[in-house]
């Protein structure tokens, strides 16, 4: 599936679990992505309606993957609490002048992926993502990393629009079966508000 799409990499996708080996999907998805987020362009944001799109299993697997295809060193930042992060500082900390950037980062895993949690989010989340550290940390991530993944959340939520404004393309995850074509249009709107460049569409088979 693919709306006005340069970008070739749309396509069905089974999420899985992250310790799972990296499917064959994800490692083609890689390679296309290689192409298109040529220097300066290296933040991609991948964002869905909902979790039950499956964007944020997506977001680690590409992430993954392009640790692996390419060789090169890979940040996947996640936007969100989840149960398994909830107690590390990660990104909320470093904008809040709690930690510095170094001191959150982990050792990459066995890709060669290093993952950046959210940290101890505040209630107002959005004054986080738009303000001047943010900008200037994405900046450092850029500079740093070949590639930076961002789990970005809920596409209409506003903390992943902010996100998504740091980043140089976005691709649209939704769920074969339960997203139709208009939805995949009014995301192709969401970005275009953006003016963010959307790098296409991906399908996930829900289990």
């Amino acid at each position: 599936m693919s709306i006005n799409n340069p970008v070739p990499i749309s396509g069905e996708y089974s999420a899985r679990p992250a310790h799972a080996a990296v499917h064959e999907d994800a490692l083609r998805m890689a390679t296309h992505l290689r192409v298109a987020l040529s220097a300066p362009d290296r933040a991609l944001a991948i964002t869905g309606p909902e979790d039950v799109d499956g964007a944020s299993i997506l977001a680690r697997e590409v992430a993954r993957a392009l640790a692996l295809v390419g060789q090169e060193p890979v940040v996947l930042v996640a936007a969100r609490e989840l149960p398994e992060t909830c107690e590390l500082l990660g990104l909320a900390d470093v904008l809040m002048g709690r930690v510095e950037i170094d001191s959150v980062l982990p050792e990459p895993d066995s890709s060669g992926l290093v993952s950046l949690p959210p940290g101890r989010l505040p209630a107002n989340v959005s004054a986080l993502f738009s303000s001047m550290e943010c900008t200037r940390l994405f900046a450092t991530l850029k500079a740093r990393f070949r590639y930076v993944i961002v789990d970005a959340g809920p596409l209409r939520s506003p903390e992943s629009l902010l996100l998504m404004t740091h980043c140089d393309g976005v691709a649209v995850v939704l769920a074969t079966g339960l997203r139709r074509r208009a939805d995949a249009q009014e995301a192709q709107r969401e970005v275009a508000r953006l003016h963010k460049r959307l790098m296409g569409v991906i399908l996930t088979r829900r289990r």
